[in-house]
């Protein structure tokens, strides 16, 4: 009897434990996405910095490999209030991917035609 008593708490300790690690899991798999959708956002922003100014431009969908499902948009648009030689461009970046439901980051910063500190 004993045996059985202890089978069946045993039997309630794993049943309570199992989902904790699986939900642990996906709490880590998204938390991993958001880390890879940032460190490209990351990456094109500053690819879009070493341009030169007149080649920054608009790209409506690209594909992101690392994320499932994973796609792109960048969005330039030139704004008032540079000078003649600091002309200012807006960039969004958009970045979506799918993991149990739509995610998705969106960045914005600003690029000058003169570039930091020149």
């Amino acid at each position: 009897m004993e045996i059985v008593i202890i089978l069946f708490v045993v039997g309630i300790m794993i049943s309570g434990i199992i989902p904790l690690f699986l939900n642990v899991i996906t709490v880590n798999k998204s938390a991993a996405y958001y880390s890879t959708a940032y460190k490209k956002a990351d990456s094109i922003i500053e690819d879009s910095r070493a341009k030169p100014f007149d080649e920054i431009i608009s790209i409506e969908s690209f594909n992101i490999p690392d994320l499932p499902s994973g796609v792109g948009k960048i969005e330039i648009t030139e704004e008032s209030g540079g000078t003649a030689n600091n002309r200012l461009k807006m960039v969004e970046l958009t970045i979506r991917w799918d993991f149990r439901s739509p995610q998705e980051i969106k960045i914005a910063t600003y690029i000058t035609s003169g570039g930091i500190g020149r």
